[in-house]
């Protein structure tokens, strides 16, 4: 499939790339016009098929992309994809099996998250993993908040993707209770549920 401009190729098992991919982007973008400088370290968790981490790493003034994903076949999909689209590619780029942040090391500028943000049950399998938040929807973004402070220096980016059918008002007032200020909320809505990306900032 093609999307904005690149090639993305998708399996089964890995969350491809969706209309939450392109909220998490259109964010990312507006993120960008408030960094300075020109060596932007970005990290894309949950990867998936790399979709968001391949955009990040085609902008002028980011050096580095992490690839991070529990899931295998995801890096698997994601160094594949890096692989087709190559020529588009202006950045060093990495990729990391990792559950959250158990294996990434180093600080980031911008941290995407395009969390699994649907109710849990209790199936399993690659793909539920990719869309499962939690018994509320939103237990491993906060999960994912908590560690991202020790990867994030002050005035640096987190953006985070949720769900009106999960617990939203829980998230928000999580982050309340953080060091970290709301900059922005975009909404894309569906006739059953609002899809949203939260915009946060270190502080």
């Amino acid at each position: 499939m093609e999307f904005f401009g690149f090639q993305i190729d998708v399996s089964e098992t890995v969350y491809p790339p969706s209309e939450d991919s392109e909220l998490a982007f259109r964010t990312f973008l507006k993120c960008m016009k408030m960094i300075k400088n020109k060596d932007i370290k970005i990290l894309d968790m949950g990867t998936g098929s790399g979709v968001l981490g391949l955009l990040a790493a085609s902008q002028d003034n980011v050096s580095d992309v992490v690839f991070a994903d529990v899931n295998n076949e995801a890096i698997t999909m994601a160094m594949h994809n890096f692989d087709v689209n190559r020529e588009k590619i202006k950045s060093k780029c990495s990729f990391v099996n990792s559950d959250l942040f158990s294996n990434i090391e180093g600080f980031f500028d911008i941290i995407l998250f395009n969390a699994p943000y649907l109710i849990s049950s209790k199936e399993d399998g690659n793909l539920h993993t990719a869309i499962s938040g939690g018994l509320s929807g939103v237990e491993l973004t906060i999960k994912f908040l908590t560690q991202s402070l020790q990867h994030l220096n002050y005035g640096s980016y987190a953006i985070i993707i949720a769900s009106s059918l999960s617990d939203l008002n829980n998230l928000k007032r999580t982050i309340l209770s953080m060091p970290f200020l709301l900059l922005d909320e975009r909404k894309l809505h569906f006739f059953f549920e609002d899809i949203v990306a939260l915009l946060l900032v270190r502080s």
